[in-house]
């Protein structure tokens, strides 16, 4: 069947000035990142982290708008990732916060007070330390395995440890004695299969609260809160991930309104102060909205309003005021309030900005994507595959598909400096969301079950051809990258169709996910028996491994040695048996570079690889 291809209507926005050069690679990595703003329960204030040149801050600004202030946390706080939270919490009495830090809970208090309160043993991962309502008691999950429970005003001493699962996340409490948290068991991941447990202090033990299953079907469930006796979190028991109140979904659609659980701390809606509404963030293919969402006597939609759009994350309602962190295509990630005015409209409020002051003159290389869907037949099915398309405003016919990582994710449209740098450079940029993409609905996202590298790299190809359909670039002006899992699937691409693309640039990428069963990370351990049929692999029947003599066309590897999650041992296999392959290794750098020479190199290497293998 020839692939039939449907675009849909997109959004695309140009900005009138026509730049006098591309962006530089300096102002891509400088900035700050921001972190998880949490609001005080009191009203005043914002606390929130910023990561700039490998070092964690806290910082502290008036929820009505002023100055910012470095809070002098030593040692520094142990940030979330992305969306995510997950390294501190206030005091109920807002006269300070407890957070973690070198594998510590800590208080630090307005005035300048500062303690450890937890005693866990070197070497250990603390997470999402939360007080309890009446201040008396600490708790804390320790390598996502154990939540710990700490008297606050006492000497250290032994914990109350819960372990209910074989990973547990997100402590909350429920009442002054009892706590709630998110738990599953491996082979699972978070997002296949995971249940909200209860822990009761006096009696030490544990029941569950929402199964794992709805229906003997498996059903994923997150952040989990307790209000006033009424149950919130979000769960895909209709097929998509929904706010749900005391097991009904508020509003349910076919729309996504929470990421996968990559890391604790995720806060995609907030529950008003009298429970009467919930803000939530609404994932439209990628595209974000954040809206409130009025309840009827029985807890369901009654009105839904839009109060602003962009993604929205760490959402917090104190009073009249919303909290979040925003980003966009064209809006340079901030925290945000938005203040609800009598006549019922919202004000929003810009608090603190991350990407550097230079970004407002280059507005105009700063573009929304297109959303488009292209159809095409794999295994005797017609496939749907996603993908947001990044236009430059003078066209150049080259082009580059970016395959995300995970590859249980999604890249939604948040500010993307990397991005930019290309599109102003008047490259196409295009981004798939292949299947086992979070974002459009769970069966979707358990597609790619026992069928990573095939299915995921087949919906690839398909979006290539789309590409060159289309006429934004030629096969010999077409470049694939990736990281992680998007480069394996880069890769496997490379073997599939290798006349389709000039090249692949990749960093970290797997080449061998059956390598990576005894060598990544606990928390990955066990992914890949989701993603890989082992039994037809361990059997000869199935190879999931890179073959070096498929690859046929130039790649550019880039990889650090202290990557905990992807060894660097896979990248120097394939370069040393593909001739095709260059491989430069960044010293001391992880999952993810952080030095910045290393950021900087990165940049001119690909460039001058990309320049290279298209001629241009």
């Amino acid at each position: 069947m020839k692939a039939r291809w449907q675009r849909n209507t997109g959004r695309r926005r140009y900005g009138a000035r026509v730049s006098a050069g591309p962006i530089a690679a300096s102002l891509c990595v400088a900035g700050r990142d921001l972190v998880e703003p949490r609001p005080s329960p009191d009203g005043r204030w914002v606390l929130f982290g910023t990561r700039a040149q490998g070092r964690n801050s806290l910082v502290l600004v008036p929820s009505a708008g002023g100055p910012e202030r470095i809070v002098a946390a030593d040692p520094s706080p142990s940030l979330g990732r992305g969306l995510g939270g997950g390294a501190f919490c206030w005091l109920p009495d807002s006269s300070g916060f407890v957070y973690s830090g070198e594998g510590q809970v800590w208080l630090h208090g307005l005035d300048g007070a500062h303690r450890r309160l937890s005693d866990v043993e070197p070497g250990r991962d603390v997470q999402s330390p939360v007080v309890s309502s009446d201040g008396r008691w600490v708790a804390f999950t320790v390598d996502l395995a154990a939540v710990h429970v700490v008297p606050f005003d006492t000497a250290l001493g032994s914990a109350v440890v819960f372990t209910s699962h074989d990973f547990v996340m997100d402590p909350a409490w429920v009442e002054s004695s009892s706590l709630s948290w998110v738990g599953w068991d491996v082979p699972h991941m978070p997002w296949d299969s995971s249940s909200v447990v209860r822990g009761d202090l006096e009696t030490r033990t544990w029941s569950t609260v929402v199964a794992d299953h709805h229906e003997r079907a498996l059903t994923s469930v997150q952040q989990p809160q307790c209000v006033d006796g009424v149950w919130w979190y979000v769960r895909d028991t209709g097929g998509w991930l929904n706010v749900h109140r005391n097991g009904t979904a508020v509003l349910d659609e076919r729309f996504e309104h929470a990421g996968p659980s990559w890391g604790p701390g995720q806060r995609s809606y907030a529950v008003s102060p009298d429970g009467r509404r919930v803000a939530l963030h609404r994932n439209e293919h990628g595209f974000g909205r954040l809206l409130v969402v009025d309840l009827d006597a029985a807890g369901s939609a009654a009105a839904v309003h839009e109060i602003g759009r962009g993604v929205h994350a760490q959402l917090h309602w104190v009073g009249n005021t919303i909290t979040a962190l925003r980003t966009g295509g064209r809006t340079p990630t901030q925290v945000v309030t938005y203040n609800e005015q009598g006549d019922g409209s919202w004000v929003r409020s810009v608090l603190a900005v991350g990407p550097a002051a230079e970004w407002t003159a280059l507005e105009h290389h700063l573009v929304e994507p297109e959303l488009h869907t292209v159809d095409h037949e794999h295994a005797g099915s017609v496939v749907s595959v996603p993908a947001r398309v990044y236009r430059p405003a003078v066209q150049s016919n080259r082009a580059i598909v970016w395959v995300h990582g995970g590859p249980t994710d999604q890249w939604q449209v948040t500010f993307l400096a990397r991005i930019a740098f290309w599109v102003s450079r008047g490259w196409t940029v295009v981004v798939p969301d292949h299947r086992g993409s979070t974002g459009h609905g769970r069966a979707f996202q358990q597609a790619l079950r026992h069928a990573w590298g095939e299915a995921d790299s087949a919906d690839v190809v398909a979006v290539i051809a789309y590409v060159h359909e289309h006429g934004w670039a030629l096969p010999q002006t077409t470049v694939l990258m990736g990281g992680s899992a998007g480069g394996y699937v880069a890769l496997r691409v490379l073997e599939r169709a290798p006349a389709s693309v000039a090249g692949a640039a990749v960093v970290y990428p797997v080449t061998d996910p059956m390598g990576l069963r005894d060598s990544t990370h606990r928390f990955e351990a066990h992914y890949t028996d989701t993603l890989v049929d082992v039994e037809a692999v361990l059997a000869g029947q199935r190879t999931v491994a890179i073959d070096p003599g498929r690859i046929a066309r130039p790649v550019l590897v880039l990889h650090g040695d202290a990557d905990p999650v992807v060894p660097l041992i896979q990248s120097e296999a394939l370069a040393t048996q593909c001739p095709l392959v260059e491989l430069v290794v960044f010293d001391g750098e992880g999952h993810g570079f952080r030095q910045h020479r290393h950021q900087l190199d990165e940049y001119a290497r690909l460039e001058r690889f990309l320049t290279a293998v298209t001629g241009q």
